[in-house]
């Protein structure tokens, strides 16, 4: 197998020689990072009733990250959230090859007071009472008032 990250490594590190910047190949990234909330739907056992707004529709597998008063649900919280999307589904597929499909996950931020700066940011969609839709890099959010205020976001296929 050819290792073309180690030969287009060799060539920046041969353009960026003599300058300011250093380049690295195949970094590891030791960081110790903690999804918040995991709801993985079981082969067995009775639906969920009595949902709130943007839970209705479940997938197999829901990442969720929960903002407190004092956490700020933001752009950056949405970038996080989507790396723990990317990372969990590559670690619970067969391969790398064999990635489980996209339509089996749906990420969901929820914060406790509602992300102004997040609406500076982004377009919001009025759906309901307390419910609003974001198109954000193929991903579909939800603002869900029941929580004071919340996330949605399902991965488009």
């Amino acid at each position: 197998m050819i290792k073309w990250h180690q030969i287009f490594g060799m060539a920046l590190t041969d353009l960026f020689a003599n300058t300011k910047y250093r380049v690295e190949i195949e970094k590891e990234l030791k960081i110790k990072q903690f999804l918040d909330i995991l709801v993985v739907e079981e082969h067995t056992g009775n639906a969920a009733s009595d949902l709130p707004d943007g839970f209705e529709n479940l997938s197999k597998y829901n990442l969720i990250s929960y903002k407190s008063l004092k956490q700020p649900l933001d752009s950056w919280s949405l970038d996080e959230l989507t790396c723990y999307y990317v990372l969990y589904r590559k670690l619970i597929s067969p391969s790398l090859d064999n990635l489980i499909a996209t339509d089996q996950f749906q990420l969901l931020g929820i914060s406790t007071r509602f992300p102004y700066n997040l609406k500076k940011v982004e377009h919001m969609v009025y759906v309901k009472e307390g419910l609003y839709k974001i198109l954000r890099g193929g991903i579909n959010a939800l603002y869900e008032k029941r929580f004071y205020a919340g996330y949605s976001f399902k991965r488009n296929t």
